[in-house]
């Protein structure tokens, strides 16, 4: 693990810019289309103590990119560069309609 850091902060050394940022929240900044929520649909017992019946279910969906899900790094890191490159031309406003502040 040592050598790794090493390693970064050498490789850091000849960059010429570097960030550095704790995503783990970016990535509940991030909105699911509506026609993509349903991917991330769970299901909640309403009662425990009740017997499972269509009536004692709860159906949930997450309206975010949820961290720990395998797609989420790929989704925020398509969402930094569709953000870096094509927002340039869009404007902020329609960009704000991305994200969850």
């Amino acid at each position: 693990m040592i050598n790794k850091i090493f390693g970064i902060l050498i490789r850091m050394r000849y960059a010429r810019y570097v960030i550095v940022a704790d995503i783990a929240k970016a990535f509940h900044q991030v909105r699911l289309q509506e026609e993509f929520r349903n991917t991330t649909m769970f299901l909640w017992l309403k009662d425990p103590s009740k017997p499972v019946t269509a009536q004692n279910i709860q159906i949930y969906r997450f309206t975010r990119i949820p961290f720990g899900v395998a797609s989420s790094p790929f989704l925020l890191a398509a969402y930094i560069y569709y953000c870096s490159t094509v927002t340039q031309t869009i404007s902020i406003e329609r960009s704000k309609t991305y994200l969850c502040r």
